[in-house]
């Protein structure tokens, strides 16, 4: 057999990386959504085909935001290495979510962070979502408060009432902290619509309301800004690896077997 020429190889690969980054592929390839769908699941699975389209800032099809197309890509890998489809994630998410809240009830604030990020990064399952920005608020991480609580309310899944009142008045905090009082504002009454009265929610109401008339120029925002509370500061790279590592120690995906009644039950109501 011949061996080929080491700079036509070199050519080669850099075309197919070259095309890779020009042409990607379509987000919804990379899902692998199972045949035979009931209906409901049909529905529920087109959800995620939307929300993949979404993140990934499509136009036309084609996915411009880089680091959530690499990020859905991996995960596609993954699926193909272990030979899984989407109700494998999905109920590999919903599992991994109960750990976070079973560590959360063991006051293992950090361990159920990671889990309820794990979890939504293996399925975007509100509940997960809605969770991981309650922690993410205790830690000042209010940005990402802010982006999973927006994905929660948008992928389409959230219906209860009360869910989604905590999910906007979660975001609604985070554009507190950020000084995005408009916004807040927007979000605090939408939470008033579905749970009028709700006192924590009032109070939040009152507070970007003031601040929304007092904070009003670029110096007064600034100075706002630089007393809000800080996240804790980053760790190292190994530090990270070492705690994500005790983190999955034992965690695996769960296979959803094929005459599984979840397949005929209709999908979960968040």
């Amino acid at each position: 057999m011949s061996v080929p020429n080491p700079a036509n190889m070199e050519a080669f690969l850099n075309f197919f990386k070259s095309d890779m980054i020009d042409n990607p592929p379509a987000p919804r390839d990379y899902l692998r959504i199972p045949p035979n769908l009931t209906p409901e699941w049909e529905i529920f699975f087109e959800k995620l085909a939307v929300f993949c389209e979404n993140s990934c800032g499509s136009v036309n099809g084609i996915p411009n935001n880089t680091h959530e197309r690499v990020a859905w890509e991996k995960r596609q890998w993954i699926m193909e290495d272990e030979n899984l489809n989407e109700f494998d994630m999905w109920l590999t998410a919903t599992n991994t979510k109960e750990k976070g809240n079973e560590a959360l009830r063991n006051g293992e604030s950090e361990k159920a962070f990671g889990l309820y990020m794990l979890s939504v990064r293996t399925f975007p399952c509100p509940d997960a979502m809605n969770n991981l920005a309650a922690c993410a608020l205790k830690e000042n991480k209010f940005s990402v408060v802010e982006q999973h609580t927006t994905n929660a309310l948008t992928i389409g899944y959230l219906t209860n009432p009360v869910k989604r009142a905590k999910a906007l008045y979660r975001r609604a905090k985070a554009h507190f902290h950020l000084g995005k009082f408009k916004e807040g504002l927007k979000d605090i009454n939408l939470a008033l619509e579905l749970q009028p009265g709700e006192t924590a929610i009032l109070a939040l109401k009152d507070e970007l309301t003031q601040l929304s008339d007092t904070v009003a120029s670029a110096a007064s925002l600034k100075r706002y800004l630089d007393q809000q509370p800080q996240p804790p500061a980053k760790i190292s790279w190994s530090q990270t690896l070492n705690k994500s590592g005790k983190l999955i120690e034992g965690w695996q995906y769960d296979k959803l077997s094929k005459d599984s009644p979840l397949r005929r039950a209709p999908p979960l109501m968040y």
